[in-house]
């Protein structure tokens, strides 16, 4: 069972899992400053400008998964470039559109830039499960894509970070189908 702290009144419902040889208690906590700086290098290949460093571990307060996707927001929706292996933005903080102040908002504004093709493609693609392939995905989609251009979509979606195709397929791979 995966779970949220829990107020001390709640707690009763998991105290026998902890006794039981399959249960484990794994405290996560969250990513320091310096984590979350190594965090962002590692995912753009650069440093992003100090006040958009800041701004970021301001919102996240270390939550790995809200780094992750404010990182890619920035990105999507500001001008950056590269620059002496630093991000440099060609404006200034305040063209950024606001960020959104949690998780839940964060992933809602990434996917309201979808335009409505790639949409409608992540609405199917999130009911038909963890795994699947694109003409499963292209079958099931309004408007019937092909399944080659339901695999675009999905590889733009896979490039922007939305999605994770299966280790060790990929798109240059010969005649490979895809499984996200």
């Amino acid at each position: 069972i995966t779970h949220r702290p829990m107020e001390a009144s709640e707690q009763s419902v998991l105290t026998d899992l902890g006794a039981r040889p399959y249960g484990m208690r794994l405290h996560l906590a969250e990513l320091s400053n310096e984590a979350v700086r190594q965090m962002i290098i590692s995912r753009r290949g650069g440093e992003l400008p100090e006040n958009l460093m800041a701004l970021i571990e301001g919102l996240a307060q270390g939550n790995p998964l809200f780094v992750e996707e404010l990182v890619e927001t920035i990105y999507e929706v500001s001008s950056l470039r590269m620059e002496g292996g630093r991000w440099v933005l060609d404006s200034e903080l305040e063209s950024i559109p606001r960020l959104p102040a949690n998780i839940h908002g964060v992933v809602l504004a990434r996917l309201d830039r979808l335009d409505d093709t790639a949409r409608a493609v992540v609405k199917v693609a999130s009911v038909v499960g963890g795994q699947f392939e694109a003409h499963l995905v292209a079958h099931l989609s309004p408007g019937n894509p092909t399944p080659a251009a339901c695999e675009e979509v999905l590889i733009h979606l896979e490039r922007r970070g939305l999605l994770r195709s299966e280790e060790g397929v990929n798109e240059t791979t010969p005649g490979a189908k895809r499984v996200y």
